[in-house]
């Protein structure tokens, strides 16, 4: 852990150092807790866009005002020649995305603590009170949790790591490469003479898209944090009942390692609430780790199918709370869905998977799935 998330996670600590009020069960999410969420995600929204339009303020105004303040130095580049380089305001530009940078991970910090203690997660006596805060301080810093590689399982798994950089790097610099591109189309859409004496305000167009991607990120922050805390107790529910129903069924606990790579591949995303629910299967069912888990998804499904249907049905519910518990159901995954149905593996519609998906995030919990079970 480097200085600053050293910092932030000894400042996170003391957010939690009072006690928490439990209000009732952590899967699920009450009136009083939805109204008190959707205030703490209103006034996040607000902050995170004074912030991403401050900074752009602040980019631009002084340099507009005061130009003399940003002197240039000629530099002799390769290949380029003579260039004059505006080292005075590149160092002011790296100011100002550290110090919003600062302020969004405080902000960050907040929203989950604030939502934590709506909920009462998590509580002193829970004996992953610590891995509980650790996780949900990655949620703060949006950093994406690994610990499944330590169980061989492995999400991006055929996938190179070139493909990885290039849309990790897309990711990272969305903003700025769309505040390049709509400014771009604005130039392109009105000619130089009617863009004569307005050419310095479409800089500022820049605060509704910077405004907009913090607010986006904000509301992916308290999405993640909502799902931080009711997945433990969802996971613990299936991870009993398919424990009592299936410990002494071996074709099934065979299967699991698999299932478990392939909801991973699936989903293509490193995410701490499939670690968990990787890591309680793991352990409940005593299973041998191996390195990394190599699956053919033909073989496995052909597997699947042959299974008695009790067997078959425990397979399915884990699969399924496996693509929910992360919070979103994605294209890929619902085409995914449709490969499964065909090969006559589940026949389970796209309708019914967001249904469960909107009672998962919005706090309702998941009896259906685990009472009713997957449509075989």
């Amino acid at each position: 852990m480097i200085f600053h998330e050293k910092v932030a996670y000894d400042y996170f600590q003391k957010l939690f150092a009072s006690k928490h009020k439990l209000v009732d069960s952590f899967h699920r999410l009450n009136h009083y807790e939805l109204k008190k969420i959707r205030k703490i995600e209103n006034r996040a929204n607000l902050f995170a866009g004074l912030f991403g339009a401050l900074g752009v303020i602040l980019l631009y105004l002084p340099i507009h005002l005061k130009p003399d303040l940003f002197p240039f130095v000629n530099v002799n580049m390769p290949w380029i020649g003579l260039i004059a380089f505006p080292w005075a305001y590149t160092l002011y530009m790296i100011f100002l995305a550290m110090a919003e940078i600062l302020a969004l991970t405080w902000l960050n910090l907040v929203i989950v603590h604030a939502i934590c203690r709506v909920c009462g997660f998590p509580t002193t006596q829970d004996g992953d009170y610590e891995v509980h805060i650790q996780t949900l301080f990655e949620v703060s810093l949006d950093k994406r949790n690994k610990d499944s590689l330590k169980l061989g399982i492995n999400p991006l798994a055929g996938v190179s790591g070139y493909t990885v950089l290039f849309f990790s790097t897309l990711f990272i610099l969305k903003a700025t490469l769309s505040n390049f591109l709509i400014k771009f189309l604005l130039k392109r859409m009105f000619s130089r003479v009617a863009m004569v004496g307005y050419a310095i305000y479409v800089d500022y167009i820049s605060i509704i898209i910077f405004a907009a991607w913090n607010i986006y990120a904000t509301r992916i922050i308290v999405n993640e944090a909502k799902t931080r805390i009711m997945a433990p107790n969802l996971i613990a529910q299936l991870v009993i009942r398919l424990h009592h129903e299936f410990k002494e069924e071996p074709l099934f606990k065979e299967m699991l390692l698999d299932v478990l790579q392939f909801i991973a591949v699936a989903k293509r995303n490193f995410h701490h609430n499939h670690y968990l629910l990787a890591e309680r299967i793991v352990a409940q069912f005593a299973l041998i780790r191996h390195g990394e888990i190599k699956i053919d998804q033909n073989i496995l499904l052909t597997k699947i199918n042959n299974l008695p249907p009790h067997v078959k049905q425990g397979i399915a519910k884990l699969f399924v709370l496996g693509i929910l518990i992360d919070g979103k159901v994605s294209q890929r995954e619902l085409y995914l869905l449709a490969i499964l149905r065909k090969q006559g593996v589940l026949q389970l519609s796209n309708k019914q998977l967001r249904i469960w998906e909107k009672d998962f995030t919005v706090g309702r919990g998941l009896d259906e799935l685990f009472q009713k079970g997957v449509p075989l």
